[in-house]
């Protein structure tokens, strides 16, 4: 049998897999946490295109959106989920985010991100778009 000092001995080639493993397991977990009050409800000018009203909650999902097509194809094992506070939304009862404090809104949990998810983020951005933008498409 080998003496004791032996058996707790690592190559350093057997130690560079271990860690290549470790890092290989490892996955992002975002969490977006989007303000809802008036104030960022107010429209304003879109500095990108002229005649366009937009307000700082869609340029946040229209940010959230853009991060979560991009995890599809960089990280598909990567987790996104959406959190809005001060709304006036209320969860449903019994469902994923009952536990949640007033006046806060789980829009999507964190999960994989996925093509379903990202069409529903796209679907609330249509609809958060003000009339007149949405008319002129």
């Amino acid at each position: 049998m080998a003496p004791y000092d032996d058996w707790n001995h690592v190559e350093d080639d057997e130690d560079e897999e271990l860690q290549d493993d470790y890092y290989e397991g490892k996955k992002d977990v975002i969490l977006f946490a989007i303000d809802c009050s008036e104030s960022m409800l107010e429209l304003h000018d879109d500095p990108n295109y002229e005649d366009v009203k937009t307000s700082h909650v869609l340029t946040a999902l229209e940010a959230a959106m853009q991060i979560s097509k991009k995890k599809v194809l960089i990280g598909p094992n990567d987790a996104v989920g959406i959190l809005m506070f001060n709304t006036t939304r209320k969860n449903e009862a019994g469902g994923q985010g009952a536990d949640i404090k007033k006046n806060n809104f789980v829009f999507q949990p964190i999960d994989t991100v996925n093509a379903p998810k990202i069409q529903e983020l796209i679907q609330l951005i249509d609809c958060t778009r003000p009339l007149s933008q949405n008319q002129s498409e």
